[in-house]
Parts: structure tokens; C-alpha cells; sequence
């Protein structure tokens, strides 16, 4: 008997269902069939996409495999390509269909139409029933948890995160780099003076400076401390150089590479003296100091946004006046007398992160406790210069603020780290317009 036994161990392990026999080895199973936690399964055989199927299907191994779309005048249903069914082109609401001819097994419906689920757009998200541009994906996590950093788009292509405020550890000083070709961050030189809330530009010389940020409130009256700070960073050598610092302390500010060359730094919060500040001041690189621009916001803010465009104009929108998060939203051409003033922004938010995308500017997140009592605000908002208006986009898949934000070389918008629900984050959350 025991021999038997021996000879059936030997032989490989056919049985399935209960009882399979056990294995330790590849070799101890029958062909066709894996050693797998100690026991003999049918081994997997990763399923390919066959003719005319489309989207997402089962890759036969516990995963999925994505078979893309159809060809121009097919639809996909069930996972199969074929030709639009009639009721597709009848100009009326039928059977799946989300709107007039699109959803269902018919073509997706287009931005503000109405629609069940995001397979029901053509592209989009499907948000309270209507389709809205863009989606939302996520990348890997930050090495460090943080917020109040702030992150700048390399002249290499990278993405460098610096800088902020962690949970352990207090202020930090740390920068790590993201590489959107590998999905995978590592480490660079650390800032100098490690600082929050602060702001970072990449210059027209290629630096990357990093300008004011917390003042001092270790003793009373507080003093300006790191907030006349500027350091900037050269990605080339991993080095940092000491910059002119700013005339008078600037927390929470927002700055800007304009096209003419200069840097300029708007607003912010100042504690010698205490105010919010509506100045701007203008930096051209290799100088010895900083000019105070003659013009004015008409709003004072911090905790705002600000984004030059490739005609020449400065925005600012949205942030803090000392009473009221804002959402007014004004621009400023340089040599101009004064700003002027645009459409308000739908959602009133401080802490928010602002970009430039494709020649639009994007506001995500932010908070709106006291406008709206969001202390976590998921709202995804665009203004478009060419048509003078806002409009809303997908949501954030969770509320936060204090993030940094950039925009990636392929126009994909990257929120990093910041505060998510509560929790100082570490998590990349990527909107693809």
C-alpha cells in the first residue's frame, strides 16, 4: 500500500475539486495543470482578443484585457463589434439608449448629454446623469506624505514635488521626482530652507525657483522668517543657489514665468505688516533684486492661483481675503495700468490647485467650509479664454486642498499629496482632459 501511494504522488495530480492533490513542485502535476498554494489547479491559459471584440474582457487569469474600440459605424455590445442597430438612427429615446440615438449598444453620448454610466459617454465621465469632458486615473503614490509643497514640470520632462508640511517630521525640505514614462518616483537634492506654503516656477533659464513661504510665529510679533525666502533648483547639476529675496514676506502667495521673461509673485499673506496683499512684484532672472509692479490686484488674496498664458496675460482666481474664500477671477496684461476683472468662478475656493492645460485654466479642489461648509472640496472647474466662460468637469474622486499641482508634458493634470479628507495624502490623483 505504501508503495501504491508513492506511485500515485510520483505519477502527478490529476484530481480536481476537493480533495486535489497536493504538490511542491511544477513537476509533482500532470500537464495542464500548475502547482499553485500547495495544490494542483488547472493552469491558466491567457485568453487573446478575438475577432471583433471590443472593450474590456475577461483575460482568463483572473485580470482583464482590453480589446479597444470598433471600427467607424460599429458599435460595441456584449463585448462584440457590429453594425448600429436601427433603432440607433430613428432621432428618438429607445430601448438603452441614455439620450436621443447615443448610450446603450448606440454610439456614446457627447458632453451634456444624459447619460446612465460612464460606458455611456463617448468620452468623459458620466456625473449626476450627464456626460462631462475628461477622466479621472491615478498614478503611483508620493514617496512622502505631505501638503503645502509645491510641484513644477522640469525642463526635463519630470515632475519635481518639493517641499511642505508632513504629518511626522514637521516642515520638510525634501524634493522627489516623478517619471510619468515609468510610473515610478526617486529622489533629488532636498531645498535648502525647508518651508510650506510656499510657491515654485520654472524660470525662462531653466531653474526652478521656489519663493517665500511660512512666516515666522515662533515669537510675537511675528516676523517674516523663510516667507523673503528664494532658492532655485537646477535639475541639470541636482543643485541649489540662493536667489535675491522678495522685499517684504509673502505665505500662501502664487507666481508665474511670464512670456517676457520676467517672474512675478502675486498676493499672499503678510505678517510685517500683518495684511493679505493685492501687490505683485516682478523679478527678472539674474538680477539683484525685486521690482514692485505698479498695478494692483483689485482683489487681495491668498491661498489663491495664478497661470500665465502665451499672450501675455496674468491670472489670478479664487483664494482667501482675510474673511471670504473667493471666487472672483481677474487678469493682468504687463505695462497695464491696472487688472482687470472676468466671469466669477462657479465654486469659491481657497487652497485649490490651478494649471494650464491646452490653452484652458483648470481650478481643482481647494476648500469652501465657509462659502459652502465643503472643508474638502472635490470640485473640478475650466475656464476657457476663447469663450469668456467656466464650466464644470468630472469631480475629483475625493475631496482635498493644499495640494500641489502640475501639468505633466502630455497635458495631463497630476493633484499630489495635499490634505484628503482629513489625512495629509501621498496619493497622485491624474485628470486626463
Amino acid at each position: 500500500m505504501r508503495f501504491l501511494l508513492l506511485l500515485l504522488f510520483v505519477a502527478g495530480c490529476p484530481l480536481e475539486g476537493p480533495g486535489k492533490s497536493s504538490c511542491v513542485v511544477e513537476t509533482d502535476c500532470l500537464d495542464g495543470y500548475s502547482c499553485v498554494n500547495g495544490l494542483c489547479e488547472p493552469a491558466c491559459a491567457p485568453a487573446t482578443c478575438g475577432m471583433n471584440q471590443c472593450n474590456m474582457i475577461s483575460d482568463g487569469c483572473g485580470g482583464q484585457l482590453d480589446c479597444g474600440g470598433c471600427a467607424t459605424g460599429e458599435v460595441c455590445s456584449a463585448n462584440q463589434c457590429g453594425p448600429r442597430p436601427q433603432h440607433c438612427t430613428n432621432n428618438v429615446q429607445d430601448g438603452t439608449e441614455s439620450d436621443k440615438d447615443c448610450g446603450g449598444d448606440c454610439d456614446g453620448c457627447a458632453n451634456g448629454q444624459r447619460c446612465y454610466s460612464t460606458n455611456d459617454c463617448a468620452a468623459g465621465t458620466c456625473e449626476n446623469q450627464t456626460c462631462l469632458g475628461g477622466r479621472w486615473t491615478t498614478a503611483a503614490p508620493m514617496p512622502t506624505a505631505r501638503l503645502g509643497g509645491a510641484a513644477v514640470l522640469g525642463p526635463d520632462g519630470l515632475i519635481y514635488v518639493i517641499g511642505g508640511y508632513k504629518s511626522m517630521g514637521g516642515v520638510t525640505g525634501v524634493v522627489e521626482v516623478y517619471n510619468p514614462a515609468t510610473n515610478s518616483w526617486s529622489t533629488r537634492a532636498p531645498m535648502p530652507t525647508p518651508r510650506d506654503g510656499f510657491t515654485a516656477v520654472l524660470g525662462p533659464d531653466d531653474l526652478i525657483y521656489t519663493i517665500g513661504g511660512h512666516y515666522d510665529y515662533s515669537v510675537f510679533p511675528y516676523v517674516d522668517g523663510n516667507s523673503i525666502k528664494v532658492e532655485a533648483y537646477n535639475s541639470a547639476t541636482n543643485t541649489w543657489t540662493a536667489k535675491p529675496s522678495l522685499p517684504n514676506g509673502r505665505y500662501r502667495t502664487a507666481a508665474v514665468s511670464a512670456t517676457n521673461g520676467k517672474l512675478y509673485v502675486i498676493g499672499g499673506y503678510s505678517v510685517n505688516p500683518e495684511e493679505t496683499l493685492s501687490s505683485v512684484i516682478s523679478y527678472t532672472p539674474g538680477a539683484s533684486s525685486w521690482t514692485t509692479v505698479s498695478a494692483s490686484m483689485t482683489t487681495a488674496r491668498d491661498g489663491h492661483g495664478a497661470i500665465a498664458t502665451s499672450d501675455g496675460r496674468l491670472y489670478a482666481v479664487g483664494g482667501y481675503d482675510g474673511t471670504n474664500e473667493l471666487n472672483t477671477f481677474e487678469y493682468y496684461v504687463p505695462g497695464a495700468i491696472s487688472w482687470n476683472t472676468l466671469p466669477l468662478m462657479p465654486t469659491a475656493r481657497k487652497y485649490a490647485g490651478t494649471v494650464l492645460s491646452g490653452g484652458k485654466l483648470y481650478v481643482i479642489g481647494g476648500s469652501a467650509y465657509l462659502s459652502a461648509n465643503v472643508r474638502y472640496s472635490k470640485a473640478n472647474e475650466v475656464y476657457d479664454p476663447a469663450a469668456n466662460t467656466w464650466s464644470k468637469l468630472p469631480s475629483m474622486p475625493a475631496g482635498r486642498f493644499d495640494h500641489a499641482i502640475v501639468t505633466g508634458s502630455d497635458g495631463r493634470i497630476y493633484i499630489i499629496g495635499g490634505t484628503l479628507e482629513g489625512t495629509i495624502t501621498n496619493t497622485v490623483d491624474v485628470f486626463t482632459p
